[in-house]
């Protein structure tokens, strides 16, 4: 097809000769660069690895210099170690001349004034000798060498001090010039993640921290805790060490502000102990609602106070806020109660349940925090879900009703008592007698606080609390309704001696016991809790026995429906459906259930009786107690017969049941065992026990029978104890009363407001709305490791110091094991004068130890990995006295006696040895140095061979790919010009 709007041929002649032009310009370009690579065009990966290889070269060339430049500073510190040498042996030649006995001491001192001048010379040389102003001789040097291309390939020198008085010296066990008495190693430095959820507050517990820090806590008891590090400022510790924050919450935006470092150190003495801490807060994705409100009440003081938080069952009994009421009515008061905090939290009660808070609170003693009477405290409710209501109370206390009697004692002190005695005393219509003193002089203290004791003893304790005043005993009565100075009456302390007794006596021996069928019952109260949530499938269980009796509420009961009596009803109708039914019956009295069972035979009161339970929950009982029985007598005989009574007035006291029975005062000269029936007879027989006498010479008993008692009753009564007191001294004169007060009340706390709860403006209630703030969450340890250790060193040295890494903690050396090709470096207070070699961790004295010797250094050696890992070694080196101080220093030598002459041999020997042990470890220093430049030398031509085969042009292939390129660029551009000229014709035709 012939066309002419497009001239295919000359387009396909145009695209060849355009290829072949640039194949040729990128042939002429390798030709005059001789480069096969001239751009990453040619290729990408080659030049890549060309340039690498180039870094390689040039690198290794300068570490070839560096080797040159090392092996140059060793052979001029060899120099002067040549020269030093030299010396070495011409004052030993000297030395060895003048131990010989053909000298005079004249000769010898012209010899030491040669010795001098030589040891002045070695100084010279070590403390002046330099390489580019690099000390070499004097001690200081310890450096490295880097002779390759990557961190590893280098390698540490050390040169010893050529200084006479650093010459010779005898080296101790693990250091040159230096004697170790005694080294210490403790872990000193852990450090811990810990994360915690973002919340209002954070604590973090010492439990929460590092193991090792936990160990240090248990070794050193009682220590003192602080806090240091970039965000310590945020966080505030107590004596237990329990850090907390309220300061930090969780930053979405930001995650790297989520992230905090402090550090908690623990003193105990002289020991101590840090744990760095980083504490990474994280999104609280469950936050919980928290409520808030504030309420004001008042009380009198009261030994029982209480008031409920928020109403009981059927009554509008809580005094706390409407808001608090509302919180816990949605919850269904499924959550639980607690006293949350506040200057005074540790005063108050709380039933988690109920949510009644009780104290027992003295105005005139007053525990609060600032000693005002107002106690602040904060009520927290936790719903079943977590949310929490907090609510501050402020109560005030004032004065309630209270009377104080003080009885004047005979003396203070009292005079000595001869005779095994008891103080007693009559008050609010109680007998209170002290337990027994042995002979002696009693103190004030003492009769208080066994009268307190009595007094609790009793059932019915009198309402008084005894101290020690200074003239006697004081009484106080506190918190109870009435006139007190009509109700309570006292009579003046006495003390009386003990005639007889039954400790270490007869004792009570069962004569005749009480036996019949009795009927015994248990109560069940407060069951109104358990009934008002009942509801259909609940289940009640009543165990007796060992068998259990279920009861599951019917269908048609909701919530308030099911009663007592339906309780009874069923439990009565589950038992008789038993093939055996249990021996109980259930009855009811208003909220009241009871569980009767009836035993025939010789029984004492059961011990257990069976527990009543509502879905699993144990339910609140009383008993077992007697309801009927048939009477049956009981005896008990005492044996008195050793018994010896004093003259008339002396007192019986029996005990039963812990109680104690006081007769009426023996009458007549010679009272006798008859006396003493007749006197307890009195007391007894309203009690439906009677005493008789038996007295055949020389035998005498007492026989206690009881009358008209239950079997229970009478088989309960546990006869303890008879005494006969002979009443002694009154030991008061007088007692002074104060002033009644008016008359106290309390059943519970008091609202400020006239009107009970208010929550209008100017109410005692304050509620609070819901907050972002979140409850508390204690960190959790997600990390630990240990990196820190203190050495405590003790040295004897007056002039050099040097360490090695196998003189620290064994912690240090195994962390360097398992992190290796790390380098050291040195901190601390004393770390001028001290220096460090970085990849040994030598450790040697700088000029500034010598200058000025002190008894304690303190410093610190850091090991870091190359991975980032750290570990630091605190170090207390402590200088013990020189106890033998040894002249053992080529400064030392003096040859102007045959006896130093003879020593300077030895120490001249060793210093000399240490002279070619350190020339011997500078040679091989400078071997090493050479084989590295050979080593090096030859991995350069071979890197510089490895680097042409990737660049360099074959001019051959490129020469001949050239001429190619140009005869296809010479026809596809001959090719176009016909193409062109086709068309040419092709329009000559048309014309």
């Amino acid at each position: 097809m012939t066309v002419i709007n497009t001239n295919v041929s000359a387009v396909t002649a145009r695209a060849y000769t355009l290829n072949s032009s640039y194949s040729i310009e990128k042939n002429i370009g390798k030709l005059s660069s001789g480069k096969r690579v001239n751009s990453g065009a040619d290729d990408a990966a080659g030049l890549a690895v060309a340039n690498k290889m180039e870094a390689q070269l040039r690198s290794t060339t300068m570490a070839i210099q560096n080797a040159s430049n090392g092996i140059s500073l060793i052979q001029t510190a060899g120099s002067g170690m040549s020269k030093v040498n030299s010396m070495l042996i011409r004052i030993r030649e000297a030395a060895v001349q003048m131990a010989n006995g053909v000298y005079t001491d004249l000769d010898r001192a012209n010899a030491q004034a040669e010795v001098k001048l030589l040891k002045e010379e070695i100084d010279k040389i070590s403390e002046n000798l330099q390489f580019n102003q690099v000390y070499v001789l004097d001690g200081s040097y310890q450096q490295s060498f880097r002779t390759g291309v990557s961190n590893d390939e280098v390698f540490g020198l050390s040169i010893i001090s050529q200084r006479a008085e650093e010459l010779g010296k005898e080296a101790g066990p693990n250091v040159f010039g230096t004697t170790i008495n005694a080294a210490t190693h403790a872990n000193s430095l852990e450090r811990v993640n810990v994360s915690a959820v973002s919340a209002s507050s954070i604590s973090i517990d010492t439990t929460q921290l590092g193991s090792e820090f936990q160990a240090f806590l248990v070794n050193n008891p009682a220590p003192t805790f602080e806090l240091s590090g970039e965000d310590s400022a945020l966080f505030t510790i107590s004596s237990t060490g329990k850090i907390e924050t309220s300061q930090i919450t969780h930053d979405p935006q930001f995650p790297a502000h989520n992230l905090y470092q402090f550090s908690v150190t623990a003193v105990s003495g002289q020991q101590q102990f840090t744990n760095d801490i980083n504490l990474n807060i994280e999104e609280n994705t469950t936050a919980h609602i928290v409520r808030k409100s504030t309420t004001l009440l008042s009380s009198t003081e009261s030994a029982a106070l209480s008031f409920r938080a928020v109403n009981s069952s059927n009554a509008s009994d809580g005094v706390l806020s409407i808001a608090l009421q509302d919180f816990v009515d949605a919850d269904a008061g499924a959550g639980t109660f607690s006293i949350a905090g506040g200057d005074d939290a540790a005063v108050f009660n709380i039933d988690a349940a109920s949510g009644v808070v009780s104290a027992s609170i003295d105005y005139e003693d007053t525990a609060d925090s600032n000693g005002d009477d107002i106690y602040n405290m904060v009520v927290k409710y936790t719903s079943a879900a977590g949310d929490e209501f907090t609510e501050t109370v402020n109560l005030t206390i004032t004065d309630g009703q209270e009377e104080t009697v003080e009885y004047v004692m005979l003396s203070n002190p009292l005079p000595a008592i001869p005779f095994r005695s008891r103080f007693s005393l009559d008050i609010d219509n109680q007998t209170l007698s002290t337990a027994t003193f042995d002979p002696g002089v009693p103190t004030f203290s003492e009769i208080a606080n066994r009268l307190n004791m009595a007094n609790k003893a009793l059932s019915s304790p009198a309402r008084a609390n005894f101290n020690a005043s200074t003239n006697g005993i004081e009484a106080v009565f506190e918190n109870e309704a009435g006139n007190v100075s009509n109700v309570l009456t006292s009579s003046a302390v006495t003390v009386e001696f003990e005639v007889a007794s039954t400790v270490g006596g007869p004792n009570f021996v069962e004569t005749q016991t009480a036996a019949e069928a009795a009927a015994y019952a248990k109560t069940y109260d407060s069951l109104y809790g358990a009934l008002n949530q009942a509801q259909s499938g609940d289940i009640f269980t009543y165990d007796y026995d060992g068998s259990t009796l279920s009861v599951t509420v019917g269908p048609g009961h909701n919530q308030g429906t099911y009663s007592v009596a339906d309780l009874a009803d069923d439990l009565n109708r589950v038992n008789s459906e038993r093939p055996v039914p249990l021996a109980v019956t259930f009855t009811t009295s208003e909220d009241t259930l009871t569980a009767t069972r009836t035993i025939t035979g010789p029984t004492i009161p059961p011990t257990t009786f069976g527990d009543l339970t509502f879905n699993g929950t144990a339910l609140s009982s009383s008993g077992p107690s007697v309801t009927a029985q048939a009477a049956q007598d009981r005896q008990v005989t005492l044996n008195t017969s050793s018994w010896i009574f004093s003259a008339s007035g002396d007192i019986p006291e029996l005990t039963i049941d812990g109680e104690k029975i006081i007769g009426a005062p023996l009458p007549g000269l010679n009272p006798g065992v008859v006396e003493v029936a007749n006197s307890l007879n009195a007391a007894l027989s309203a009690r439906g026990i009677s005493v008789s006498a038996s007295f055949t010479p020389p035998t005498s008993s007492l026989t206690f029978t009881t009358s008209g008692l239950s079997v229970s009753a009478a088989n309960a009564l546990d006869f303890e104890k008879l005494e006969i007191w002979q009443p002694g001294i009154t030991a008061s004169v007088g007692f002074n009363r104060t002033e009644a007060l008016s008359e106290v009340s309390f059943a519970g706390a008091a609202s400020i407001a006239a009107a009970g709860r208010d929550n209008s403006a100017n109410g005692n209630n304050t509620d609070g709305t819901a907050t972002n703030q979140l409850i508390r969450h204690n960190a959790n340890l997600t990390a630990a490791h240990l990196v820190g250790a203190h050495s405590i060193i003790h040295f004897e040295d007056d002039l050099t110091f040097s360490l090695g890494v196998d003189d620290l903690s064994q912690q240090l050396r195994d962390f360097i094991d398992a992190n290796p090709f790390g380098s050291f470096s040195l901190d601390g207070v004393n770390a001028n004068d001290f220096k460090i070699d970085a990849f040994d961790g030598t450790l040697k004295t700088t000029a500034a130890f010598k200058a000025a010797p002190s008894s304690i250094y303190s410093i610190a050696v850091h090991y870091e990995s190359k991975d980032g890992q750290s570990f630091t070694n605190q170090i207390t080196l402590i200088r013990d006295p020189l106890q033998n101080v040894v002249k053992d220093s080529v400064a030392d030598i003096n040859i102007s006696t045959v006896a130093g002459a003879t020593e300077a041999i030895t120490i001249l020997d060793r210093a000399i040895n240490q002279m070619a042990a350190q020339e011997a470890t500078m040679g091989a220093a400078q071997n090493r140095l050479e084989h590295a430049i050979d080593y090096l030398s030859m991995a350069g031509l071979n890197t510089e061979a490895s680097k042409g085969r990737i660049v360099d042009a074959d001019f051959a292939t490129v020469s001949s790919n050239l001429a190619k390129q140009q005869i296809l660029n010479q026809a596809s551009s001959s090719m176009l010009a016909q193409a062109n000229q086709s068309k040419q014709m092709l329009l000559s035709l048309l014309r």
